[in-house]
């Protein structure tokens, strides 16, 4: 993104200044998770069919167009921005007749509340009254969704929505598909193959692992201040063994080397991980999201230290060894390679 040539022009839309959206020529302020319009779709594994509605808590609409009014009057909810844009460009299915003669798309709740009707009557509409389209709507509406009856989960002793997929032992579109990196066909079966690519360190002995919190599970989650309450920051995570070996307790401040680099942070002494391994949880040590300070028309904006609190892995990650730009990533998966990387603790 540094790169002006490659991208000569970058518009973000989003709640914070991230790590990339500094990089933006335009920054474009969305609504939070509270504000906002969605469609939720329920996990596969659910046994009934369910479709989850969000809908704005706090804010207004406005009394004659229905446009919701954010808190923060400068931010809009994505799709106003979109319809916004479209209607602009003189884009055809916006604007006044936008879904057809006498049925406008001007802002997000007319998209949602057409979108919400139609799922009443077609494909979910299991579990609503046959009533006119405006009592289905705030019937769903009141309850947060569509939901069907429990009893409708299973056919006697089987569950009713079964997978009536191909289940393929060979798959002829992996095994005709190429390795980016090595140019080699992949293999259409299933295989295990071992990571060899990140073997035992004697100078950094340590496996480094990363995982999501309960409640912080994002980047994001840092800057709630309520979450904050409950754990203000991340530590180092290491068994009493190894706490015992480098002379290391709870609190202590450390430092966890790798080979490409190292960061600093505060140690607690736990018997859930298992020794041998350094656990570091990700969603803390945020430069940006407010963390920092930032510049916007030669103006620097204020920022909250607290939301930058804590330890990221990234910096000791695996290097990747081409571009040596980032992270390694999984070939397979393309997250990157966090749970690969060999360490040493050093106490500060």
């Amino acid at each position: 993104m540094r790169d002006r040539k490659k991208v000569p022009l970058l518009v973000v839309i989003d709640t914070e200044i991230t790590e990339s959206a500094k990089f933006a020529d335009y920054i474009l302020p969305e609504t939070t998770y509270l504000e906002r319009w969605d469609i939720c779709e329920v996990a596969s594994g659910i046994p009934t069919k369910a479709l989850g509605v969000r809908q704005p808590v706090v804010g207004y609409f406005h009394h004659k167009t229905g446009r919701y009014i954010p808190i923060f009057p400068k931010t809009k909810v994505m799709e106003d921005i979109f319809i916004q844009i479209a209607k602009k460009l003189n884009l055809p299915g916006f604007g006044k007749d936008g879904f057809e003669k006498g049925r406008p798309l001007e802002n997000a709740w007319e998209y949602y509340r057409r979108f919400i009707t139609m799922l009443t009557s077609r494909r979910y509409g299991f579990g609503v009254p046959v009533l006119n389209n405006d009592h289905r709507l705030q019937f769903v509406l009141s309850r947060g969704g569509i939901f069907e009856p429990y009893e409708k989960a299973y056919q006697r002793k089987y569950a009713r929505y079964r997978y009536r997929g191909l289940c393929k032992i060979y798959n002829e579109e992996l095994g005709k598909s190429k390795d980016s990196l090595t140019g080699k066909t992949y293999d259409g079966f299933p295989r295990y193959e071992p990571i060899d690519r990140f073997k035992y360190d004697k100078d950094f002995p340590l496996k480094l692992i990363s995982y999501r919190l309960p409640y912080h599970s994002m980047m994001r989650t840092a800057q709630n201040r309520w979450i904050l309450e409950l754990l203000p920051q991340n530590y180092v995570m290491i068994n009493p063994r190894d706490a015992k070996r480098y002379g290391i307790r709870t609190g202590d401040i450390v430092k966890v080397q790798s080979r490409n680099s190292a960061v600093i942070g505060q140690a607690m002494v736990r018997q859930g991980i298992m020794p041998g391994v350094v656990g570091i949880p990700y969603g803390f040590g945020n430069r940006e999201c407010g963390a920092g300070s930032v510049k916007i028309d030669g103006k620097a904006t204020s920022f909250d230290h607290t939301r930058g609190k804590g330890v990221t892995i990234l910096p000791v990650a695996t290097r990747d060894p081409v571009t040596k730009l980032g992270p390694l990533q999984d070939p397979i998966g393309g997250n990157v390679a966090i749970n690969d990387t060999w360490v040493r603790l050093l106490k500060v």
